[in-house]
């Protein structure tokens, strides 16, 4: 079980513009003890960040839109 729980609404949090996106984060690194940071991100069509990795594990939840994911050598598209 959670030691910390953070709670954050649409809106809270630290925003910054990136990318041609706006990038709110939910939940830091440290708020986390490292274990895994979590963003809101509103990006227009075609933006987003250019291929990257992380060194852990990333997940992503799309509220909407379709989100083009590539991972190694696969290129994964959401479907309704």
């Amino acid at each position: 079980m959670a030691n910390n729980a953070h709670v954050r609404h649409s809106g809270d949090g630290e925003a910054f513009w990136m990318l041609n996106g706006l990038y709110e984060v939910k939940a830091s690194s440290d708020e986390t003890n490292g274990a895994m940071t979590v963003m809101e991100m509103t990006v227009p069509v075609g933006g987003g960040p250019p291929p990257h990795t992380h060194p852990g594990t990333e997940s992503v939840y799309v509220i909407e839109g379709t989100l083009r994911y590539h991972r190694r050598t696969r290129v994964l598209l959401p479907y309704p």
